[in-house]
């Protein structure tokens, strides 16, 4: 008997978290070749399932041609929640209770998304915000805003990039230099930023500008709560 060849299942992290569709399924047979070839980039666009039989092989797959755009250099999920800009290196999501962008962001003057606007002039980072009583971010009257940039041991050096000293504990974060702007909204009581334990620091001040709420991240803080 001919052995069964093994394949290995993938799964875009972040298909798995927002449920998308299977945009793919294929069948391997015990005996004999399958001649299916699945797009690399269907990994991208959603959900990729294989199973094996001793029966017929088959295949049932979607078109994603809409959602993959080589020469953009643009993926989309078949949810059109996600979207990867893999020539600039940004990946968004846009949901109604959560939105971000996460690559180097300083490579966009503004990334605009439902509800909010991300202005940042940190070279890589991610910046997520998340409602935090399960209601649409543009009707939340709790919200996270989440950071991370940069990090490297104390200590890093180098030069014409050769790595001179690996550095040792504690690890360093880049400063936070971005905005985070509400759109169409001009109900916010109160930004506080919390400490990396998630407790009430202090509270930091925000602006109001044509209806929107603009808000100046502080450079020292990794989570912040909007209320």
């Amino acid at each position: 008997m001919e052995p069964v060849r093994k394949k290995t299942v993938a799964f875009l992290s972040l298909g798995i978290i927002l449920g998308l569709s299977v945009i793919a399924m294929t069948s391997t047979k015990i005996r004999g070749e399958t001649s299916l070839k699945t797009d690399p980039f269907a990994f991208f666009v959603g959900k990729v399932q294989q199973s094996f039989t001793e029966g017929k092989s088959k295949a049932e797959a979607k078109d994603i041609k809409k959602y993959v755009d080589r020469e953009k250099g643009v993926i989309k999920s078949i949810t059109n929640e996600i979207e990867w800009d893999y020539k600039k290196g940004i990946m968004v999501i846009n949901t109604e209770k959560s939105q971000g962008a996460t690559g180097f962001l300083n490579r966009e003057p503004a990334i605009e998304l439902n509800d909010i606007i991300i202005s940042s002039q940190n070279e890589y980072g991610s910046i997520l915000v998340i409602s935090l009583d399960d209601k649409p971010i543009k009707d939340s009257g709790k919200i996270l805003i989440q950071v991370m940039t940069e990090e490297r041991p104390y200590g890093w050096q180098e030069s014409g990039n050769v790595i001179q000293n690996l550095g040792s504990f504690p690890t360093n974060i880049k400063n936070i230099n971005a905005v985070v702007t509400f759109k169409n909204r001009d109900s916010v009581k109160k930004v506080t930023v919390l400490d990396e334990n998630g407790y009430p620091q202090r509270e930091i001040a925000f602006s109001k500008a044509g209806g929107n709420i603009e808000i100046k991240l502080a450079p020292d803080a990794l989570y912040t709560i909007v209320e």
